[in-house]
C-alpha cells in the first residue's frame, strides 16, 4: 500500500475539536423545537425512540462536513435512525408544499 493510498482510506472526515461542540445551541432549538413532534413510545414496548434534537443535529453535522452516512460520529443516534428521520422529515415538507401548490390552484 503506497503512502497517498493509506492517506486517502477509510473516512472522508477527521475527528477533531468541531466533533464536540452542539450543532445547534439551545436558544436556536427553542426556535424549532415545536415543528418536530416528540416520539411517542410503541404500545408494543421496545426500545425508546431517539429524541428529535440529537437527529437534527446529526443531520446538520452531515450537512455541514459534507461526509457518508455511515461517517456520522458516534455522540449522535445511529446512522440508520437519522437518516430515516431525514426521509421522514423531507417527505413531511414535500407534502406541505404539494397541499400548498393545491391551495393556491
Amino acid at each position: 500500500m503506497t503512502d497517498r493510498s493509506r492517506l486517502c482510506a477509510g473516512s472522508r472526515t477527521e475527528p477533531g475539536a468541531e466533533d464536540l461542540q452542539a450543532e445547534l445551541s439551545d436558544e436556536h432549538w427553542l426556535l424549532i423545537a415545536d415543528l418536530f413532534a416528540n416520539p411517542k413510545p410503541s404500545p408494543k414496548g421496545g426500545r425508546p425512540m431517539a429524541s428529535p434534537r440529537a437527529c437534527f443535529e446529526g443531520v446538520l453535522w452531515m450537512l455541514r462536513s459534507g461526509a457518508r452516512w455511515k461517517d456520522l460520529p458516534p455522540r449522535f443516534p445511529s446512522r440508520s435512525t437519522v437518516h430515516r428521520r431525514f426521509v421522514e422529515w423531507v417527505g413531511v415538507v414535500v407534502r406541505r408544499l404539494r397541499l400548498a401548490i393545491l391551495v393556491a390552484i
